[in-house]
């Protein structure tokens, strides 16, 4: 399957509690279209990968569209201008500092073994917590935090409408940060994970829970 994905990068920094604010402040440019905001009239959420999700970058605050969202963000920010966004309790004025629109691809076979780096990501839910928490050996843990990893990235895929007819191979190669995130008033087990899989992840998209609001982002390793 074959998808337009765009990309906004601003200059400026940004922390990870004030992603909601950029998610906030988009949409009301956007004015509160569907897709900038993953809900239905009533409030209600809209249970499908969103097509909009709000990101950090290097430290820079980062937007990124995908099929219909994309020719919406790319019309939304041009390149070289400022633009004055509320964040929280600050107002910052910040430049479009890079962007693209391109088309990725996703397909329903494997490919040779790829390096990806999943920032920021949320593994475990208060289910498969409880789980993780009573597991003693460390080896143990990342065998489960590896069946949750394939688990996301078969989710990612069927969001895309793709299955894989082929056994879809996925591990962690080396956890480079273990923090406790705060998100949606809870406190969850964020990690910075450096994997080896054999299915094509798009750069900057995100797995997991918590992807529109700069959680579980995909950046792929070249070799």
């Amino acid at each position: 399957m074959n998808f337009k994905k765009s990309l906004v990068v601003l200059s400026g920094k940004l922390e990870m509690d004030e992603v909601p604010y950029l998610r906030g402040a988009v949409m009301a440019m956007a004015n509160n279209q569907e897709g900038f905001h993953n809900h239905n009239i009533d409030s209600t959420d809209i249970y499908r990968y969103p097509r909009v999700q709000y990101k950090i970058i290097d430290g820079h605050p980062a937007i990124v569209g995908i099929d219909e969202n994309s020719a919406i963000l790319d019309k939304l920010f041009n390149l070289g201008e400022s633009y004055t966004l509320t964040l929280g309790k600050r107002r910052a004025i910040m430049e479009v500092a890079y962007k693209e629109i391109l088309t990725e691809n996703i397909t329903n076979h494997t490919t040779p073994i790829q390096n990806y780096l999943i920032s920021n990501w949320l593994p475990l839910n208060q289910d498969n917590y409880r789980l993780y928490s009573k597991i003693d050996r460390l080896a143990d843990k990342i065998a489960e935090l590896d069946r949750i990893l394939v688990g996301n990235i078969l989710t990612f895929h069927r969001q895309f409408g793709e299955e894989f007819s082929n056994d879809v191979i996925a591990y962690i190669k080396e956890i480079q940060c273990h923090k406790v995130a705060l998100y949606k008033d809870v406190k969850m087990v964020c990690l910075d994970v450096l994997i080896a899989a054999n299915v094509n992840l798009p750069t900057y998209l995100g797995i997991g829970k918590g992807v529109s609001r700069g959680y579980g982002v995909i950046n792929k390793i070249s070799k």
